[in-house]
């Protein structure tokens, strides 16, 4: 999470409106021109671009039209956006008291904003990849409530070319995990995530109650309680789904497991 003063707030919202007029821009040129390649749709847009919006940088520009671009056929309308930030726009480093920051560059001209970071325990969760060989070359700054910074971060892992093969079959109602050896003997079998299906029914009934409730009186309150446990559900679901990753590569490590085989989904 992201923590400025008053003034840097009012900077950040002012450049937001910006970049989100810019994709808007380039999102209508691109829905009254379907059909073209994204390179015509940068030649198209770039230099009317720079000059309507003279905050933002090259580098921001092009991030517009390259999430508009990714978001063109899922969407009828940009309504937000998140920034994108290649490793060359941006730079992790820490102040003269430990305090986190990201220097970012090209959202505006010839400028760099410098927006430290709260220590919350994402950011420690962050700080221990990192301190374990994890790298990142891109970010990116979200708004919503408040503003949020998402770093993606990758590692290099060896392959082993000889061990154990482990299969999943993501089935409706939950993960079925086999470890087999060579000899196609199972050496373990497990399933996981039972319980978000069961939550997520228990979840639906409760949704159901309340959307009655509010179609029949519109109770603000009744809406409301509606979207907490959406809000509920959804990182509910979310935090199960990495519990269970987790899960999948500490058996994986434990078996010495060379591949892992997923079902074609298609």
């Amino acid at each position: 999470r992201v923590f400025h003063s008053q003034q840097r707030a009012k900077r950040l919202e002012k450049l937001y409106f910006e970049y989100l007029n810019c994709a808007k821009d380039i999102f209508s040129f691109w829905q009254f021109n379907k059909g073209i390649t994204q390179n015509i749709l940068h030649h198209s847009t770039y230099k009317e671009c720079r000059n309507k919006f003279t905050l933002l940088g090259a580098d921001t520009i092009i991030s517009a039209r390259v999430m508009v671009w990714n978001r063109r056929k899922i969407t009828d309308k940009i309504k937000r956006l998140p920034i994108q930030f290649s490793s060359k726009m941006f730079r992790y480093g820490k102040t003269e008291r430990k305090t986190p920051f990201f220097a970012l560059s090209g959202i505006v001209r010839k400028k760099r904003i410098i927006l430290p970071i709260s220590k919350n325990r994402l950011f420690q969760r962050f700080e221990s990849h990192i301190s374990d060989g994890w790298i990142f070359k891109s970010c990116r700054l979200v708004k919503r409530d408040r503003w949020i910074l998402q770093v993606c971060i990758k590692k290099d892992f060896v392959c082993k070319e000889d061990g154990n093969i482990m299969g999943i079959d993501i089935n409706a109602g939950n993960f079925a995990v086999t470890i087999i050896n060579k000899d196609k003997k199972v050496l373990r079998q497990l399933y996981f995530g039972q319980d978000i299906l069961n939550k997520r029914k228990k979840i639906e009934i409760r949704k159901s109650k309340l959307r009655s409730i509010y179609d029949k009186t519109f109770s603000n309150r009744a809406l409301r309680s509606l979207r907490n446990i959406r809000r509920f559900e959804y990182n509910f679901v979310r935090t199960r789904l990495f519990q269970i990753n987790n899960q999948v590569v500490r058996l994986a490590n434990e078996f010495n497991v060379s591949h892992i085989v997923i079902e074609d989904l298609n």
